[in-house]
């Protein structure tokens, strides 16, 4: 691993990581390594180092994700299948720098999710380690899809992401993510085993067989006909969700996250994840689930004029769009006006960074509020719950405004307090908010607050040890990467 107490250097001005992403979804697991090569914008340490190139190394089988039943996933089946990724020479498990386990879609609200975070943690090293909430991995599906990128070369991209539990929805216009939107349906809702007999249901999958007449449930027989009229039946669901339309009581039901109105003028549509690879004919296997009769439903939609758009199909395997983000590294120096209550608090690692935007002037209870709706709309969910709190703030420096500041700091961090918190500051104000919330108002006890660091999209931060020499600190920004796979 990276050693933040000296320059993360292959040679100068240049980083070269290797760099792993796992993705452990409702349907199917996946591991990939990537070579990246970034380098520093300009001759100080303080300077941001910037990606130059990039290239997909390992990519391993795509596996079932093995559940015990509904609630649970099989924890020892799935460390078995990345032991054996892992084992692979091809893998070099040596040399990965840094690396992002994702917990997405159903295989996210398991019950032993927290449990399965930490074991794979202990396998794969010093990774970081989370579930993804709804948006974030909506937000994967569109980079790993290619939808933004293609969105920058015109007009804005429709990207519908259908996978084992869920179908992730994103508008993409100027090589950025306009809206999004979240709908529980996908292929696993109702599996079945090689005798027809339903080995797994989901919510929409009893919804499905229930409002068709279907008498069947969790170790029941049932017809492929009956499974392939339940597939169609939530693909009506879906296309209502799509068009806005949430007059039926099983697609508000089903609604996540509600997509706002679609753009007039959207002219292409790119389908992602595993039942992509069925709308685009590229499988044609059946793995017991509903993935082919769900693309067939696609497929009718699009001859009825239900989906209007052209489709865009990627040179890319649809089914690897999520697992493309992997981690990527920037090196940043703090400021010299940042505050430490102890040395000893240094290093922080993987920890989520939750952006609070009080560019305005609000009051205290106001900071709070907005820290506090930033936990409970950010996605992602960290395993030790370690949070850095960039905080973007005004131009006043008085006593009255930082009292203010401080106090709403110190009051949204207490709730998840487990250890040091971390601040980064927009301004140059560090060691005076430092101060307030430490020493004079003795808000909290034990507190790191840098500012000169510039975050865009950055989901995790690494804070190193304190330099005395120049009152700084070094942090690596750890976003992720997405390989372009608009063209392959």
């Amino acid at each position: 691993m990276t050693d933040l107490d000296s320059p993360i250097v292959s040679e100068p001005d240049t980083i070269v990581l290797r760099s792993a992403g796992i993705d452990i979804g409702s349907a199917t697991t996946h591991l990939v390594t990537s070579r990246i090569t970034m380098k520093r914008l300009g001759r100080s340490h303080s300077s941001r180092y910037v990606i130059v190139d990039r290239e997909l190394e390992f990519i391993s089988p795509v596996a079932l994700t093995p559940y015990v039943d509904r609630e649970l996933i099989d924890a020892d089946g799935l460390l078995a299948i990345l032991t054996e990724w892992i084992a692979d020479d091809a893998y070099d498990g040596d040399s990965i720098d840094t690396g992002v386990v994702l917990l997405t879609g159903e295989a996210a609200r398991r019950r032993n999710t927290r449990q399965i975070t930490e074991r794979v943690s202990r396998l794969a090293g010093e990774f970081v380690c989370a579930a993804a909430g709804d948006l974030f991995e909506v937000d994967m599906a569109a980079h790993g899809s290619g939808s933004v990128a293609l969105s920058g070369e015109g007009a804005p991209v429709l990207n519908i992401d259908i996978g084992g539990g869920t179908t992730k929805i994103s508008v993409c216009r100027d090589g950025a993510i306009e809206s999004r939107g979240v709908f529980r349906v996908g292929a696993r809702a109702v599996v079945v085993d090689d005798n027809g007999t339903i080995s797994r249901m989901e919510e929409p999958g009893d919804l499905a067989v229930k409002a068709l007449g279907i008498q069947a449930g969790l170790g029941d027989d049932i017809s492929e006909e009956e499974r392939r009229q339940a597939a169609l039946w939530l693909v009506d669901r879906l296309a209502e969700f799509v068009q806005g339309n949430l007059e039926h009581p099983a697609t508000s039901a089903l609604t996540i996250e509600p997509l706002p109105p679609l753009p007039q003028d959207i002219s292409t549509v790119v389908f992602s994840s595993g039942v992509g690879e069925y709308i685009y004919e590229r499988e044609s296997e059946t793995f017991g689930d509903l993935a082919p009769w769900i693309a067939d439903g696609v497929r009718s939609n699009r001859e009825s004029g239900a989906w209007p758009w052209e489709w865009h199909v990627p040179e890319a395997s649809p089914i690897r769009a999520t697992v493309t983000g992997i981690a990527e590294q920037t090196v940043e120096m703090s400021g010299d006006t940042i505050f430490v209550s102890s040395p000893d608090l240094l290093p922080l690692r993987n920890r989520e960074v939750r952006t609070v935007d009080v560019t305005e002037e609000v009051s205290a209870a106001a900071i709070a509020e907005r820290m506090q709706a930033a936990l409970a709309t950010n996605a992602l969910s960290t395993i030790d719950g370690g949070i850095i709190w960039e905080v973007r703030c005004g131009p006043r420096r008085d006593f009255q405004y930082l009292s203010e500041l401080a106090h709403g700091l110190a009051a949204g961090a207490a709730p998840t307090a487990d250890g040091p918190v971390g601040i980064l500051l927009n301004r140059d104000i560090a060691m005076l908010v430092g101060r307030l919330l430490s020493d004079e108002l003795e808000l909290l006890k034990e507190v790191v607050v840098l500012d000169g660091i510039s975050l865009h999209d950055v989901h995790f931060v690494d804070f190193g040890r304190y330099r005395e020499d120049s009152n700084t600190v070094p942090v690596v920004l750890k976003s992720l990467v997405f390989v372009d796979r608009a063209s392959g």
